[in-house]
């Protein structure tokens, strides 16, 4: 019997292999992909327990992080609880770009703002520090939240970093 499953599928259909392996009588833990952040799956697999997930952030309202969580509490009253928590992707998006802006005086030229967001190294985010060059866009590292799915809803379960990033080689130094 395996100790645990590896997901990388997303829902619907992952969130169907979930129902299968539940129904074959397999109840180890099962972790998935970043597709499963939210809980828009779980009525699919009713009395789902002991699955995880790994997301940028957690909108339970136990974040670790207070920015998060306020984020989270601000877009529900607006607009309704959010479905995953890629909206902050978003926020981390509008954030850089406000930087970058105020690094050009507010001159929105395309070459000049890709120029100031090139000079960040390490420039905190919401979701953790920010490096992008001439040559890498992609912000390599950051942490991310582990996410168990039980009882019809998720929670934050711990912060994971990863310690060893592979470097694409136009990332590399």
């Amino acid at each position: 019997d395996p100790d645990v499953i590896a997901l990388c599928g997303y829902p619907p259909t992952g969130a169907t292999a979930i129902k299968q392996l539940r129904a074959a009588g397999i109840d180890v833990p099962v972790v998935t992909t970043s597709g499963f952040d939210g809980p828009y799956w779980l009525d699919s697999v009713p009395g789902v327990k002991d699955v995880f997930a790994v997301a940028p952030a957690s909108i339970y309202g136990d974040d670790p992080s207070a920015d998060v969580n306020t984020l989270i509490k601000d877009y529900t009253a607006k607009y309704g609880a959010p479905a995953t928590s890629y909206l902050a992707y978003g926020d981390v998006m509008a954030n850089v770009l406000e930087t970058a802006l105020s690094d050009t005086k507010g001159d929105a030229d395309g070459a000049k703002l890709a120029g100031a967001m090139q000079q960040f190294t390490d420039s905190p985010t919401l979701l953790g520090p920010t490096t992008y060059t001439e040559s890498c866009h992609i912000a390599l590292g950051r942490p991310m939240r582990i996410l168990e799915y039980a009882n019809g809803t998720g929670k934050y379960v711990t912060t994971v970093t990863p310690k060893d990033v592979p470097v694409p080689a136009e990332c590399a130094p």
